[in-house]
């Protein structure tokens, strides 16, 4: 089981464990306690790590099966990027990724000091 802070998450973000592709991995998020209502809402992305100059090295590490979608909303999938609306603390999917991504193999990022966990 993976944890990632609120301030880990933000900015460039952090790079991910590694997740099997033989096994469904629950990503669940927690907003801040003193958050409330509409402040509940945050952006989170699954993106495969780029080379020193910018691009994507052609590997599709974030396709997979996404599925059990609680309290968030797809905002677009792709060969290298999963990006999610999170609504609410305790919101959360599944996700059994294709092939197995490796240490670093791709980068988490939130906004609004999201903290997940990886189970």
């Amino acid at each position: 089981m993976a944890s990632y802070t609120g301030i880990e998450l933000s900015g460039a973000g952090t790079p991910i464990e590694a997740l099997s592709s033989a096994t469904s991995h629950t990503f669940t998020f927690t907003f801040p306690a003193e958050l409330t209502g509409s402040q509940k809402e945050a952006y989170f992305t699954l993106e495969a790590t780029r080379s020193a100059a910018g691009f994507y090295d052609g590997a599709a590490v974030v396709p997979g099966t996404f599925s059990n979608e609680d309290k968030v909303n797809t905002l677009v999938t792709s060969s290298y990027i999963a990006s999610y609306v999170i609504t609410g603390s305790g919101a959360s999917f599944d996700y059994q990724p294709d092939t197995t991504i490796p240490v670093s193999g791709a980068f988490l990022r939130t906004t609004g000091n999201v903290s997940l966990v990886i189970s």
